[in-house]
């Protein structure tokens, strides 16, 4: 399910793994939120340290690097990839500028 402002999400990722569970992951300017079966789990970005899709691009995969963790975020599609890196790089240089 997703979360009550999905629309005023910069990036929606629906229905894919992160860390091996199905889940979907939106970003906002300011946030990373992660839907699954258990919930909502909210990481702001300024705890983003580290956006790779180091062999990811033709394996459909991104890895988030966080004060909690690595979060692998799979089963995207290749063209998709490099789309939400862009993005999410954006947003954590913005968030942490400011």
């Amino acid at each position: 399910m997703p979360p009550m402002s999905a629309e005023e999400a910069v990036l929606a990722l629906r229905s894919v793994k992160v860390n091996g569970r199905r889940a979907g992951l939106f970003a906002y300017p300011d946030r990373i939120e992660l839907v699954d079966d258990e919930g909502v789990r909210t990481i702001p970005l300024t705890e983003v340290a580290r956006i790779s899709a180091k062999g990811g691009v033709r394996k459909g995969r991104l890895t988030i690097i966080t004060g909690e963790g690595p979060l692998e975020v799979r089963g995207l599609r290749m063209r998709d990839v490099g789309v939400a890196y862009r993005i999410l790089v954006r947003l954590a240089a913005d968030r942490n500028r400011s």
